[in-house]
């Protein structure tokens, strides 16, 4: 019993005595410390080669991907990771080629043998790299709206030409595969599709040309129905009225008897045509689509610089006059856009009006290899269209028209004397002929003084070449006492409410919106309800801008520059 407690006793000093406990931590720590110096290790020879083998294929998925070089696309990419000293194995090389871009996909992987995670039973690490590059050319087709309304008249066209030419020349310059088309399309009252372009729809009523009027025969409006302003593209068969050439708007002093010779009251005033009349069928305020020419004549917009110079020439020769109509403006931009366009494109291209890199073009909407671009710009807002009624419309002379493109006959008649007299039936007499130069009824119609000839009977279109309308409504309708002035106005000619054209502008940009269109407006010094519209219509607001005659350039070189870094991805 005496020889357990000196055992005892040793035993609690063995235990109390802490003598050496930190040699075993410190044994302990270092044990762990190696062994994430190790993981350390591994692991930065993992991410080393990792890095190395995801920036070669980086690279060269980039070179084989350029639609500019003209190897073959697996020598290259190859040869680009040989030389990038990548020790991984290529599992995968993937090339697809569109219309107008490119794009190639890898993948590789090593295995690395570990030199400390072995000793938690990892004796390999396999990296993996994955590399996709896509270069696309962008296809761009851009409909560019401006407004050449009169209020644009003066410092405000001038700066807009030269901001529209700077955007041009942005587009185009480098452009000598002809991937980016520019359709011009101003408009004021209307647009104007001058004779070739309108001569693939169908336009009823085409203004005609004699010794009493301007030179109309470039002068190719049309009244678009109310259907019209649905869907992307007007139909090639649906019947178009041409806008009548007439002065609907100006008015005329009512106070007694105005020659219709007096500059001031009576002759047409061709500020205030709906359609003004051009000199030419490829300059003014005409559309020129992509590259357009006179037949024979595309040799000379052969190049990008050509087709920068001609685009230029045209926005040159715009001129600030008419009204303004926003819809019909983007309505016939958004046409233009259609892939419908391709038939009046070939059969442009077949006439040597057009080059034949346009031969598959517009694209499709949904088409991943374009991008469509409306500008839509104007410095005001709409303004309530007039139109003339059916039967009272202009068209050609009677005598050398189909009946179904005859100007109607109007019940007004010439005198060889330039003198006017008009028909009005329902009299109880046979005096059924005014005379307004001498405001008196007559049985026949107003010849001369002498009452030697012949009158002539005018077809309306004859009419309105010759007089304003507010002259018609006042000296042959109000004087005579058989309508009021505002009753005559109202027989010839009716009005399209601004609130209907508003609603017609934003389906049109709601219908592009969602074609993949991308829409751009520009609201140059425009009124605060212009300004609401033209907000309403850009694709998102970052895409609405607000310009004044100091800024415009700096607007237009700012969608351009948008719209070229879109048509470039890779």
């Amino acid at each position: 019993m005496t020889c357990g407690l000196p055992f005892r006793r040793m035993f609690r000093t063995f235990r109390a005595d802490q003598r050496g406990s930190m040699t075993i931590l410190a044994l302990t720590l270092l044990s762990a410390a190696a062994l994430l110096g190790g993981l350390a290790v591994d692991v930065m020879r993992f991410e080393n080669r990792r890095t190395q083998m995801q920036t070669a294929l980086d690279l060269c998925v980039l070179n084989a991907a350029s639609l500019r070089q003209t190897l073959n696309e697996t020598t290259l990419f190859n040869d680009c990771i040989r030389k990038a000293g990548m020790t991984g194995t290529v599992t995968k090389l993937t090339v697809t080629e569109g219309y107008s871009s490119k794009s190639v996909s890898a993948s590789a992987t090593e295995t690395i043998n570990t030199m400390f995670l072995s000793a938690l039973g990892m004796d390999t690490l396999t990296v993996t790299g994955v590399a996709s590059a896509m270069e696309r050319v962008g296809n761009v087709e851009v409909s560019l709206v401006l407004d050449v309304s009169g209020s644009m008249a003066g410092t405000r066209l001038t700066n807009l030409k030269t901001a529209a030419k700077d955007f041009v020349k942005t587009l185009l310059s480098d452009d000598d595969e002809g991937r980016v088309l520019i359709t011009l399309v101003p408009y004021n009252g209307q647009v104007n599709l001058g004779p070739y372009l309108a001569s693939k729809y169908t336009v009823t009523n085409t203004p005609f040309n004699s010794n009493n009027a301007p030179d109309v025969r470039f002068s190719r409006c049309v009244d678009l129905p109310a259907s019209a302003y649905s869907g992307t593209a007007i139909s090639r068969t649906l019947s178009l009225p041409a806008t009548t050439y007439v002065d609907s708007f100006s008015t005329t002093v009512q106070n007694g008897y105005y020659s219709p010779l007096n500059t001031s009251n009576a002759v047409p005033n061709s500020n205030n045509f709906w359609c003004p009349p051009t000199t030419s069928a490829v300059s003014g305020n005409v559309v020129r689509l992509p590259s357009f020419t006179a037949p024979g004549q595309q040799g000379t917009v052969d190049s990008a610089n050509e087709r920068v110079t001609a685009l230029n020439t045209a926005i040159d020769s715009l001129t600030a006059i008419g009204a303004t109509s926003i819809n019909a403006g983007m309505r016939w931009g958004l046409a233009f856009l259609d892939p419908s366009m391709k038939q009046i494109y070939n059969e442009f291209i077949d006439a040597g009006q057009m080059p034949e890199s346009t031969e598959k073009r517009p694209l499709p909407f949904n088409d991943p290899d374009v991008l469509k671009v409306i500008v839509l710009m104007s410095d005001g807002e709409n303004f309530a269209e007039e139109r003339v009624r059916d039967g009272y419309r202009g068209g050609t002379p009677v005598t050398t028209a189909p009946a179904s493109a005859r100007s109607p006959m109007s019940p007004i008649w010439v005198g060889t004397d330039g003198n006017y007299s008009i028909f009005h039936t329902g009299r109880s007499d046979t005096v059924d002929h005014y005379v307004p130069h001498l405001n008196t009824w007559r049985a026949t119609p107003w010849v001369n003084s002498s009452n030697s000839g012949t009158a002539t009977n005018l077809t309306w279109g004859q009419v309105w070449e010759r007089v304003r309308m507010s002259w018609v409504a006042y000296q042959l309708y109000a004087r005579p006492g058989i309508m009021t002035y505002a009753n005559a106005m109202n027989m010839m000619r009716v009005q399209t409410p601004i609130t209907d054209m508003n609603t017609q502008l934003q389906t049109v940009c709601n219908t592009a919106r969602t074609s993949n269109v991308v829409v751009y407006t520009i609201a140059f010094e425009a009124t605060t309800n212009g300004q609401s519209q033209l907000r309403s219509c850009a694709t998102t607001t970052s895409r609405y801008y607000v310009a004044s005659t100091t800024t415009i350039s700096q607007v237009f070189a700012s969608i351009a520059g948008n719209i070229s870094k879109l048509k470039l991805t890779q």
